[in-house]
């Protein structure tokens, strides 16, 4: 499995979650890096 470079890009709008620990974490600390965000739902 490779990865591919995406065909645009687009910037996502800031956000708080917690993480496993329970800390607050927003986006906006991750400026630069890259993220990968994964929604899921057990419906």
């Amino acid at each position: 499995m490779g990865v591919l470079k995406p065909n645009k890009t687009i910037d996502a709008p800031d956000f708080i979650l917690s993480d496993l620990e329970g800390e607050k974490r927003s986006l906006r600390e991750f400026q630069g890096k890259f993220v990968m965000l994964n929604f899921w739902a057990t419906w």
